[in-house]
């Protein structure tokens, strides 16, 4: 949802219906290009959008102080990864917890190197940022077989797809449902906003990875909002993570040369865009409706620039918060609840603050706060 360049999460999702709305006229609210209608189903989808779904985190039981962590990176020189693990610091601290990090730098394949280090360390928990189970599924299982509860944000379980069984103690949970339900939501809503602000007439470059299974599931609902869309068109451009240090610029290029009608585009996470999507999109020599993610702070300086039209926000320090709310829950012997993190779209006009990254609607680190008893 996301800057994750640099894991080879096996690819292989399953598919996942998403209902959704069919297409008309979009108003244009700012931020953007394209042709524009009045008021439409379409531009009511955006402005709820605008609002977002997002929330306070509910409740919680309070923290027992003197717990240990072991928080396990998806690679501590990537910014998304590290900024999970740091909401999960601050999260701890805050709880009266200690924290060691083990960063599998990148490599997916050293995940269960990371939750066996756990158990040598007889550490009370585990968060994990962005690896599926089954990248370390013996090594969870061995997790599970010693009670040591293992909690993850962005990941997919080990049961995902219908078969096998699952081995997290937990998920984050978030306003849409599971991590499966969110990013095909996250992934609808970057389609509704281009088709919007397009018209209901959006030729779009779809941005395809195919070795991560998240993008994947986003993928699916991007296009079946685009074949619900009848008078839309989609143009795949396929890339591996590898293709971002290596030459994603270039496929940008080429894709913008073949398809000289193609208005829009869109990226699953923002590493695509930083990597060479945007400039290839600004020295097209056409005005382009460009869709980021997540929202970091070089995207959203593309956005104040006028650069890049648009994005859906994700506050990754919330997700690492709401790993460790949950391994606080389940010690507690409670299921992990709703993070409160929903979908949110951000443009040049609406919910980009003025400077540095998005930022949620909601002060989550106090509402945490406030969630386990700690005070403000």
């Amino acid at each position: 949802m996301r800057q994750r360049a640099g894991m080879a999460a096996v690819a292989a999702a399953a598919s996942i219906a998403v209902a959704l709305a069919g297409c008309g006229g979009g108003e244009d609210s700012g931020g953007g290009s394209g042709s524009t209608a009045a008021a439409s189903p379409d531009a009511q989808v955006v402005q709820r959008l605008y609002r977002g779904t997002y929330e306070a985190p509910p409740p919680a039981p309070r923290p027992q102080p003197g717990k240990k962590l072991l928080l396990l990176s998806c690679g501590q020189s990537l910014p998304t990864c590290a900024q999970a693990m740091s909401g999960a610091q601050e999260a701890a601290k805050a709880m009266g917890w200690s924290t060691t990090i083990f960063d599998t730098k990148g490599d997916p394949n050293q995940a269960s190197a990371g939750i066996r280090q756990a158990l040598v360390s007889k550490v009370d928990g585990v968060f994990v940022y962005f690896t599926d189970c089954r990248l370390m599924k013996q090594a969870l299982q061995e997790a599970r077989d010693a009670k040591l509860p293992v909690v993850a944000a962005e990941s997919l379980d080990c049961d995902f797809g219908g078969s096998g069984q699952p081995l997290f103690a937990g998920t984050v949970r978030y306003v849409e449902g599971s991590y499966a339900d969110w990013i095909a939501a996250y992934g609808k809503a970057q389609a509704q906003y281009v088709i919007a602000k397009t018209g209901g007439k959006a030729k779009m470059l779809d941005f395809m990875e195919d070795d991560l299974l998240g993008a994947a599931i986003q993928q699916r609902a991007q296009q079946a909002a685009f074949r619900a869309c009848g008078g839309c068109g989609l143009y795949p451009v396929k890339y591996t993570i590898g293709d971002l240090s290596t030459g994603i610029q270039q496929k940008a290029q080429q894709a913008l040369l073949q398809h000289p009608d193609a208005d829009s585009l869109v990226v699953q996470y923002d590493a695509v865009l930083l990597a060479g999507v945007s400039s290839a999109a600004a020295s097209a020599g056409r005005s382009l409706v460009v869709m980021a993610a997540e929202g970091d702070t070089a995207t959203m300086d593309l956005v104040r620039s006028g650069k890049v039209t648009a994005g859906v926000g994700i506050p990754i320090e919330w997700e690492g918060y709401a790993g460790v709310d949950a391994l606080n829950r389940l010690m507690h012997g409670e299921q992990p609840a709703s993070s409160g993190i929903g979908i949110q779209v951000y443009d040049r006009d609406h919910n980009t603050p003025a400077s540095g990254p998005y930022r949620p609607p909601i002060d989550f680190r106090a509402a945490y706060r406030k969630a386990w008893g700690l005070g403000g």
